[in-house]
């Protein structure tokens, strides 16, 4: 990113799409910056080529760069390819509404590692704040990113845990990324500065509004392989987040708890309309096989290699698939290398079967053709 896609970005007026419009023409925001009127013109609305013009006369290009970079303050934009491709792949018509510009101190989560969001109650029980503290500490020993709020409560403790694991974590703010809130987690946000990050699409020193959170909950969801809830009632910022990641296809698990706890009446709704049940570590190191496995699967897309040439095959099919090659395998060591349950391994098997990826060699003997 460099000054011309921080003054691109902050353009006020114009709507992503006409924005992106310049990658569509290999262009860059330098280019645009540069460029005349009537070729301008040719490119966007009257509407949008007046706004540019104007902010080129009253955007003080260096000034403004200078500024923020003083701060430790970085920008990144949809214009860019180190935009997170996560929330890239978000940004279609679907599922408009992902952030054009991000900013963010320390650095953005990597594309390639796994990232697990937690969130939780803000005031949560003893019970809530201890197995958020191991969850993030088992993920953070298992190389795993950590996104949640840096909010008072379960994100912070879960975050906190990240870092005591050895892992980076990513705190999403409402409000700039100058400004820590909770003050009482000013340690932590010091300390993701080095070991993670801190990001908002809310630009610098805009304060914390209450209308900004939940636009910030499908960030932590988009930027994440899957979204742990510890504590949340059913009616809840925790609970928002966790709709947002179905909706954009994310895996998400819930820790269940008494159900005469107010905290945990979200938790245990998720679970009963299908959420994946917390029961312990060994829940975590089986959702991080699978998505490691999904992630080999993408990255078999990627290169071109001529593995699969048809759609994009769903968890349990990519878990069972990324676990087999040419030589045959017995069923019994599959069960355990894919971390899935006998009926689900048998399904995925079969519809990998009927799409061609798939052949059974001889009984219970399964390879890649």
């Amino acid at each position: 990113m460099d000054k011309y896609s921080y003054w691109y970005g902050n353009i006020t007026g114009p709507g992503h799409g006409e924005k992106l419009k310049i990658k569509a023409l290999s262009l860059t925001p330098e280019d645009v910056y540069k460029m005349k009127y009537e070729e301008l013109a040719g490119i966007f609305s009257e509407n949008t080529t007046d706004r540019i013009v104007i902010s080129r006369k009253e955007w003080d290009l260096e000034g403004e760069w200078e500024a923020i970079r003083e701060k430790g303050i970085n920008y990144v934009s949809m214009t860019d390819e180190d935009y997170p491709g996560r929330l890239r792949e978000l940004a279609g018509e679907k599922n408009a509404g992902m952030p054009f510009g991000l900013w963010y101190k320390g650095h953005l989560p990597a594309g390639d590692r796994i990232s697990a969001a937690v969130v939780g109650a803000r005031m949560c029980t003893p019970y809530g704040g201890a197995i958020a503290k191991d969850i993030g500490r088992i993920l953070g020993e298992n190389d795993v990113l950590v996104i949640s709020g840096l909010a008072r409560g379960v994100d912070g403790i879960a975050q906190r845990g990240a870092l005591d694991g050895g892992g980076e974590s990513f705190g999403i703010l409402g409000c700039g990324v100058d400004i820590c809130y909770p003050q009482s987690n000013l340690e932590l946000y010091m300390e993701l500065e080095e070991k993670g990050g801190i990001i908002s699409e809310q630009p610098p020193g805009m304060k914390p509004l209450s209308c900004f959170f939940p636009a910030r909950n499908r960030i932590i969801s988009g930027l994440s392989d899957m979204v742990i809830v510890v504590e949340a009632k059913k009616k809840s910022g925790s609970l928002i987040t966790a709709d947002m990641a179905l909706e954009q296809g994310r895996e998400v698990v819930a820790v269940p708890g008494r159900i005469t706890d107010k905290t945990s009446e979200g938790c245990n709704y998720l679970i009963y309309q299908g959420a994946e049940v917390y029961i312990g570590p060994e829940t975590l190191e089986k959702k991080i096989k699978e998505i490691a496995a999904a992630k080999q699967m993408a990255c078999s897309f990627d290169l071109g290699d001529g593995l699969l040439s048809g759609p994009v095959l769903d968890r349990k099919e990519a878990a069972v698939y990324g676990c087999l090659g040419l030589q045959p395998k017995k069923l019994e060591t599959l069960l355990e290398e894919c971390s899935l349950t006998f009926a689900e391994t048998l399904g995925a098997l079969m519809d990998l079967e009927i799409k061609g990826y798939v052949k059974e060699a001889s009984r219970n003997y399964y390879y890649r053709p």
